[in-house]
């Protein structure tokens, strides 16, 4: 759950906890809002947690060891930037397959 339905199921059971009069033989309407308010609590505490570890993790990932080394083997002529065409290695200008504004006759369709 994220932390907004986190909230909502500790809101909820507030509201059957206190709020609701109900008279019932077979079970009490205010076990179950604190028992929903109980899983809402340890609900957004597991998520806080868990997204705390996240930030942890990527934060560390981020950082790049000054040793780091781009390695490629021997004899490979690929491009760093994967194929031409794309936003980090655009098309030469006579290369690309689109037309340009001054060629298009709006006869093509």
């Amino acid at each position: 759950m994220s932390i907004g339905a986190n909230i909502a199921v500790i809101t909820t059971g507030a509201v059957i906890a206190f709020a609701v009069r109900v008279h019932t033989s077979g079970f009490s309407v205010y076990a179950v809002g604190a028992v929903l308010m109980a899983v809402g609590a340890v609900s957004l505490a597991m998520q806080i947690s868990a997204l705390a570890k996240q930030r942890e993790l990527t934060s560390v990932q981020a950082e790049v060891s000054p040793e780091a080394v781009l390695v490629r083997p021997n004899g490979s002529i690929r491009q760093p930037y994967g194929p031409r065409g794309t936003t980090a290695m655009p098309p030469a200008p006579g290369e690309s397959p689109c037309q340009s504004a001054d060629e298009y006759t709006g006869n093509e369709w």
